[in-house]
């Protein structure tokens, strides 16, 4: 690829990263849920990462590690169609629970890390 489209690439996973913070956060003021540091987590991964901080993309990674899967017991019948509902998720019937995969989150956690890995200092570069 040509370093222009890497910098268009890493403008929407800043974006699509702002924008799941935003959600995370209307989400967790309207069900009561404690998402507010993750979802400030986002803001923060997506703003750094739309200026081209390399610091951006390494929050974007342990942003999207916490929303990578998630364990919901049937005792807690509320939470799962709504976490269900609004995740492009796997979902895995356990005999005790349901575990969801949210592959959104894998997606771009996957492409944070390429960004970071294609960031990453090499022996070229560090000699100069």
């Amino acid at each position: 690829m040509i370093a222009a489209d890497w910098g268009r690439i890493e403008r929407i996973v800043a974006m699509l990263t702002l924008i799941g913070a935003v959600l995370g956060l209307a989400v967790g003021l309207f069900t009561g849920q404690h998402l507010l540091p993750l979802a400030l987590l986002g803001l923060l991964s997506g703003g750094l990462a739309w200026r081209g901080r390399l610091t951006g993309h390494a929050a974007g990674v342990v942003f999207y590690a916490f929303q990578l899967a998630g364990y919901h017991s049937y005792d807690l019948t509320t939470v799962y169609p709504l976490r269900g509902a609004l995740s492009l998720a796997f979902v895995v019937h356990l005999p005790a629970g349901v575990l969801i995969v949210n592959a959104f989150a894998a997606a771009l956690f996957m492409a944070s890390v390429r960004l970071l890995w294609r960031r990453r200092p090499t022996a070229r570069t560090s000699r100069s």
